[in-house]
């Protein structure tokens, strides 16, 4: 019987193979960049920026992020992952759990929720580069497993201030046009795409009721992603609710 771990079950092993991963993963999204720009989070959000707060965590590592894409955080992510085998290897608990600590943060609140959806529209936008798209997501999900930045919970009072979720305010108060490039209407836009081909469209051109259709398909994808991915289950609970609520306003629109 074995008397102590093998090496690769040791908390240092563990974390230069997650290292590996987030590498991986911004591999994969940087052979994006001749097909779509490589998107940040406000970007993304379009109305949220935590160009602050990532600024703030990046300097207490001695680091100076260039920019706020996906490939930049992934590589962050992956050198705080190194960052905490080598306190492992060097006996420094403390700061190994810090950089646990602010990975997990950066995984959960600054990185998974946008990017994943985003990976999800480039893939279906771009069959050309699926697989890439795909299987970044994939890794950034199998992280968040690993991770459990934001587990699927019964309930989630407490959690986020009154009228708000994991991505931000609930309340739809800009039109509706203006939503349909954000995810706060619980999808990712890229330009091309049974949904976002009609978000392209000028108004009067749109097609609604697709469009809202494409909302309710994009929540039920949501709601497998939550079932599937407990680490980050509540993300896609929300989201999935976030499309629901948006077909709904969509078809009000369209009937008005």
């Amino acid at each position: 019987m074995p008397t102590r771990p093998e090496a690769a079950d040791t908390p240092a092993a563990s974390a230069r193979g997650e290292a590996a991963r987030w590498a991986d993963a911004a591999d994969a999204v940087r052979s994006l960049g001749n097909i779509v720009p490589i998107p940040s989070e406000k970007e993304v959000v379009r109305y949220f920026d935590p160009a602050l707060d990532l600024g703030k965590r990046a300097a207490r590592w001695g680091n100076e992020l260039p920019d706020h894409r996906l490939t930049t955080l992934a590589r962050f992510a992956a050198g705080l992952a190194v960052a905490e085998a080598e306190a492992w290897e060097q006996g420094k608990a403390d700061v190994a759990v810090r950089a646990y600590a602010d990975r997990r943060h950066l995984a959960g609140d600054r990185l998974i929720h946008w990017a994943v959806p985003w990976l999800i529209a480039v893939a279906e936008a771009h069959p050309g580069v699926s697989q890439s798209a795909e299987g970044a997501a994939q890794i950034l999900l199998e992280i968040g497993d690993s991770l459990r930045p934001a587990p699927t919970l019964s309930g989630t009072e407490g959690l986020y201030p009154p009228g708000e979720d994991a991505f931000g305010p609930l309340a739809i108060e800009r039109p509706v046009g203006e939503y349909l490039y954000s995810l706060w209407s619980g999808v990712a836009l890229v330009g091309s795409g049974s949904v976002q081909v009609t978000a392209d469209a000028p108004e009067a051109a749109r097609d609604w009721e697709a469009l809202a259709n494409g909302y309710r398909r994009a929540s039920r994808i949501w709601d497998r992603f939550a079932l599937r991915h407990p680490g980050t289950g509540a993300l896609w609970r929300d989201l999935a609710l976030r499309a629901a609520v948006f077909a709904d306003v969509v078809d009000a629109h369209r009937k008005a």
